[in-house]
């Protein structure tokens, strides 16, 4: 995503881009990465709407990814244990 469409969704708040950046959440680039984007969306969310501090917004986005990989590692053993079954019924 281009970072100017990002600005423009948050109608122009280049002091919050600016934090973003600083707090690590998005790459000072024209063009953004996906991951980043999605971070920086909860990280307003989670600042302008639930008035959660900076600290706060690190922890969150933190436990996200971890819940988000959790829940591909899961998937991947569930995957691991039905391809295993699957292969003990066959004649």
């Amino acid at each position: 995503m281009k970072r100017t469409l990002l600005l423009e969704l948050w109608e122009g708040d280049e002091r919050f881009l600016s934090e973003c950046i600083a707090q690590g959440i998005l790459e000072d680039a024209d063009e953004l990465v996906d991951d980043q984007v999605a971070l920086a969306l909860v990280a307003r969310t989670l600042v302008r709407e639930l008035d959660v501090n900076w600290p706060g917004v690190e922890i969150i986005l933190r436990m996200r990814g971890d819940l988000l990989e959790s829940r591909r590692t899961l998937a991947a053993l569930v995957e691991i244990v039905r391809s295993s079954t699957s292969s003990d019924k066959s004649p």
